[in-house]
């Protein structure tokens, strides 16, 4: 039976997982009375406000500004942590979400909680259509280092299945392993999957940009490529 192995950033038991990124968080420093919009890409940039609550008691009433989420994991999670959401793309892709919120925010001034990089072209968008915003970086996706030894165990199997749930992790995979012909590849959304193509890479994208679903095409394929 192909073993189904995880490029992603947390243990997805039972399966073997590669965890080749870490999280850096950086501190929130600002003056949250302007703004009335707040909007949340990924859980990251939530854990990482979260850090900054503990110490920050002036930032709470952030938790109390209307926040746009991503998909639905990331609003779960800001509503998990007493947000107020109020809107969840529908897509959970960048380009789409970005054109979902744009008529939302008109006359709004919005926060933009961020990662250091970021795939879709969001805040150029949002600019180019005069949307009174500010960008915050609150976290950083870094590149563990890992010693040749640590390489070699990790290194899949051939004929893998392997998702990648983010491009950071398709990053990070080819840094330190080749991509062989046997392996197969999901991706658990357009970017990722646009990315591994221009690496020469085609890889099968889940319906939806889920967990789930990448497990449920992972385990589909498993039968019958097996």
């Amino acid at each position: 039976m192909r073993e189904v192995v995880w490029v992603h950033s947390q243990r997805i038991a039972p399966y073997k997982t590669l965890i080749l990124n870490e999280f850096c968080y950086y501190p929130l420093e600002l003056d949250p009375t302007p703004f009335n919009a707040l909007i949340f890409t990924s859980k990251n940039a939530v854990f990482s406000l979260l850090e900054t609550l503990k110490n920050s008691p002036k930032l709470q009433i952030l938790q109390n500004i209307p926040a746009y989420a991503l998909s639905e994991p990331t609003a779960k999670t800001l509503q998990d942590h007493h947000f107020k959401v109020a809107f969840i793309g529908e897509k959970a892709h960048g380009k789409e979400f970005v054109q979902e919120i744009l008529p939302l925010l008109e006359k709004k001034s919005v926060l933009y909680l961020r990662a250091k990089e970021i795939a879709s072209s969001l805040d150029t968008i949002l600019l180019e259509h005069g949307i009174d915003f500010k960008q915050a970086v609150v976290y950083e996706n870094k590149l563990k280092h890992l010693t040749l030894s640590e390489q070699s165990a990790l290194k899949p199997k051939e004929k893998s299945i392997l998702i990648f749930t983010a491009i950071s992790h398709a990053k990070a995979f080819l840094h330190y392993f080749e991509f062989l012909e046997s392996y197969t590849a999901i991706s658990i959304g357009n970017t990722t999957a646009l990315y591994l193509q221009k690496q020469g890479i085609q890889s099968y994208s889940a319906k939806k940009p889920s967990l789930e679903a990448c497990l449920e095409l992972a385990l589909s394929l498993r039968i019958k490529e097996c």
